[in-house]
C-alpha cells in the first residue's frame, strides 16, 4: 500500500519536475502552465490507485485496530495478575497507558489521514490540479503521522515486553535460589 502511494507521488513529481507546494510562487507561467497539464494527464490515473490504496490501508486500519486492542486487553490482564500477586510494577501501568493513549491518538490520526486522501480522490483534478496536488500533499503528510503513531506503538509494546521479561528473569532467579 505504501509503495503504491509513494509511486503516486513520485510519478507526479517527475512529469511534473515540481518540487513546490504550489504554483503562485512568482516561478515562470509557462512552467506553471507545463506543470499543471502534466498534474491534468496523469491525475486520473493517480486518482485510480489512490481508491486502491484507500481501500487497502481500510482493511489494514481494521486488522491493525483489533491487534492494538487485543494487546491492551491483554496488558490490562496481566497487570492485573501483577498486582493480584502482591507485585508493584507501575511502568506496567504507565506503559499500557500510555499504549492506550497512542491507540486514541493512531485511531484520530488514521481519521484525519482517510477524510484527507478521500479529499484527494473527489477532486476535480482535470480542472483544479493544484487543488488535488495540494490534498495530496496534505493526504501525505497524514499517512506520515499515522506511520509515527505506529512506530510509536511499537516501541511501547517492546518497552512493555522488556519489563515482562525482566519480571519473568526475576522469578526465575528466585524460584531457582
Amino acid at each position: 500500500m505504501k509503495k503504491l502511494f509513494v509511486v503516486i507521488f513520485v510519478s507526479i513529481f517527475v512529469a511534473t519536475g515540481w518540487c513546490g507546494a504550489a504554483f503562485a510562487t512568482g516561478n515562470d507561467l509557462a512552467t506553471d502552465i507545463q506543470r499543471a497539464d502534466a498534474i491534468r494527464a496523469n491525475c486520473r490515473a493517480a486518482q485510480s490507485t489512490l481508491q486502491q490504496v484507500s481501500r487497502g490501508d481500510t482493511v489494514v486500519r481494521i486488522n491493525r485496530g483489533r491487534a492494538y486492542e487485543n494487546m491492551l486487553k491483554l496488558m490490562f490482564a496481566f497487570n492485573s495478575r501483577v498486582a493480584a500477586n502482591n507485585r508493584s510494577e507501575p511502568q506496567l501501568s504507565e506503559i499500557t497507558a500510555s499504549a492506550k493513549r497512542g491507540i486514541e491518538r493512531f485511531r484520530a490520526d488514521y481519521d484525519q489521514y482517510q477524510d484527507a486522501l478521500t479529499r484527494a480522490i473527489g477532486v476535480d483534478c482535470a480542472n483544479q490540479p493544484v487543488t488535488f496536488y495540494e490534498a495530496l500533499i496534505d493526504a501525505r503528510a497524514k499517512r506520515v503521522a499515522v506511520n509515527q503513531d505506529i512506530q510509536n506503538l511499537d516501541k511501547q509494546f517492546g518497552n512493555y515486553k522488556k519489563v515482562v521479561n525482566g519480571i519473568a528473569d526475576e522469578i526465575k532467579g528466585k524460584s531457582s535460589s
